[in-house]
C-alpha cells in the first residue's frame, strides 16, 4: 500500500479520550484509534470492563474510572488526567444513554 496514503490517517503522536470505551462503539473506536498509532484514554464507571478493555488494546491504553454525568466533578477529573498522561488531542464523547428526546429540550439531570 502506498506509505502516503497510509500517513496520511495516522494517529501518530495524538492522545485520544474516549468516553464510554470499554464496551460497544466506544470500544471499537478506541481500538481503531490505537491500530492508527494514538494513545488511548478510555473512561467509564465499570472498573472490570475497562481493565478487560485496557488489557486486550494492549501497550499505550489506559484507563480512568469516571461517571460523566457527575458533571460538577469533571474539572478536577480533567486535571488529573492532565497531570497523568498530558494533554488530550482528540476528544470522542461516545458515552450516552437511550433518552429520546431532542438536545435542546434535554435536562443535566436527563
Amino acid at each position: 500500500m502506498n506509505n502516503s496514503f497510509v500517513n496520511a490517517f495516522s494517529l501518530q503522536g495524538q492522545r485520544a479520550l474516549i468516553t464510554g470505551g470499554a464496551t460497544g462503539l466506544g470500544f471499537a473506536i478506541a481500538k481503531c484509534m490505537k491500530d492508527a498509532g494514538a494513545e488511548v484514554v478510555i473512561v467509564g464507571r465499570n472498573v472490570e470492563a475497562l481493565e478487560k478493555a485496557v488489557k486486550e488494546l494492549g501497550e499505550g491504553a489506559y484507563y480512568y474510572p469516571f461517571d460523566i454525568t457527575e458533571i460538577e466533578k469533571t474539572q478536577e477529573f480533567i486535571d488529573t488526567l492532565i497531570e497523568d498522561r498530558g494533554e488530550i488531542s482528540i476528544l470522542v464523547n461516545n458515552a450516552g444513554n437511550h433518552l429520546k428526546k431532542p438536545f435542546e429540550e434535554t435536562t443535566v439531570e436527563e
